[in-house]
């Protein structure tokens, strides 16, 4: 975005272009302005939410602690790639309609493969950090297990939210984050001091399940979801599974 703006003042002074007040749409203005508020607080929050735990943690604990922490939580999320690469592709299909059964079996491939991360991480983490980073870095593993259990239901969060801001429902997802925003602070004051790193995890934890949890109540709500709806693949969603796997090893024998 800076590089875009950056380019955009370039071309204006190469050319010589002028800002006229009198040229501006200002209905466009403020119809665009009214649009893209809710994104952009949307944004900040959830920024905040991943961020503020770090800037508690340096009125708390050593630099050294603070290092352990840092590389715990960054093992951890590197799993969301996952519902990312989801979220890009339902953001276009859920613009153009309530692709709800996309969303579902985003949601669930998604939950089965951080699970499989998870126990991964916690039968092989140690060694991982060690292989990676040396055996000083041990202390991190610890936090990277803490971490990752809230990061799970973040997957509920991060797929329900494309839904929600490609049906202009922006003011919710804003008030559910400004929540989660608010806990995450509490918490980490509140278990920083007791805790440690161990107590900011925590407080990442009970903020990420509140999130997601708020999500996942407003999305069955609407599209009256029974928990299994959202948590157990069925037969519709094994057989598609099955068919794009059986397509992927015919183009690869086809190449």
């Amino acid at each position: 975005q800076e590089i875009s703006f950056l380019l955009l003042l370039i071309i204006m002074f190469r050319f010589r272009l002028h800002l006229n007040l009198k040229n501006i749409d200002y209905r466009l203005l403020k119809g665009t302005i009214a649009f893209g508020i809710y994104p952009m607080l949307v944004s900040i929050l959830t920024a905040l939410n991943y961020r503020v735990d770090i800037l508690i943690l340096k009125l708390f604990v050593s630099f050294e602690e603070l290092g352990y922490y840092t590389l715990g939580v960054g093992l951890a999320t590197n799993v969301w790639i996952v519902p990312d690469a989801f979220k890009q592709v339902l953001f276009a299909r859920t613009a153009r309609s309530d692709s709800v059964r996309d969303i579902l079996l985003s949601i669930k491939t998604t939950l089965y493969i951080e699970i499989i991360a998870f126990m991964t991480i916690i039968l092989a983490g140690k060694p991982l950090i060690v292989l990676l980073y040396g055996s000083q870095f041990i202390p991190a593993y610890t936090v990277t297990v803490v971490i990752f259990a809230g990061i799970i239901p973040m997957a509920f969060y991060k797929l329900i939210t494309a839904l929600f801001l490609a049906k202009g429902k922006q003011q919710i997802s804003f008030r559910f984050l400004f929540i989660s925003a608010v806990v995450n602070v509490g918490a980490n004051f509140a278990f920083i001091p007791r805790f440690g790193i161990i107590g900011s995890a925590l407080a990442s934890v009970i903020s990420y399940g509140a999130c997601s949890g708020m999500f996942l109540y407003e999305f069955m709500k609407d599209y009256q979801l029974a928990i299994k709806d959202v948590l157990v693949l069925n037969r519709e969603e094994m057989t598609r599974i099955g068919s794009l796997f059986r397509r992927k090893e015919k183009m690869a024998k086809e190449f």
